[in-house]
């Protein structure tokens, strides 16, 4: 999948080791036009959000009921440091959700609860 599937979950598992809801967002976008990455971006996490809260995740996913959830964001690239800050400010509004957003490529991993 890519961001520009909005209505599409990537991925949807649940973590082992937490026991979290994991919703994946395989993000293989560059970094060359970040104001059009980060609002694709944001489209794509709102309608995660939209599953979760709505309650659809419960029919997309057997064994969702009393579990945390989590977006995962997967990047194809390194994420640039303006943009760390961004995510870090989408990680705390999605906590008022009850969601927890990681985000991550193969040189970085952040969480941001």
């Amino acid at each position: 999948m890519s961001l520009e599937s909005h209505d599409t979950i990537d991925a949807i598992g649940i973590d082992e080791s937490s026991g979290e809801i994991v919703l994946a967002i395989l993000d293989d976008w560059t970094w060359q036009n970040m104001h059009d990455h980060l609002s694709s971006l944001l489209e794509k996490i709102n309608k995660y959000v939209d599953v979760v809260v709505d309650g659809e995740i419960y029919q997309l996913r057997s064994g969702a009921k009393d579990r945390q959830f989590c977006i995962r964001i997967y990047f194809k690239e390194e994420i640039p440091n303006q943009v760390l800050p961004r995510l870090e400010t989408i990680g705390n509004q999605l906590q008022s959700f009850g969601i927890r957003l990681w985000f991550g490529h193969s040189l970085i991993s952040q969480d941001t609860a």
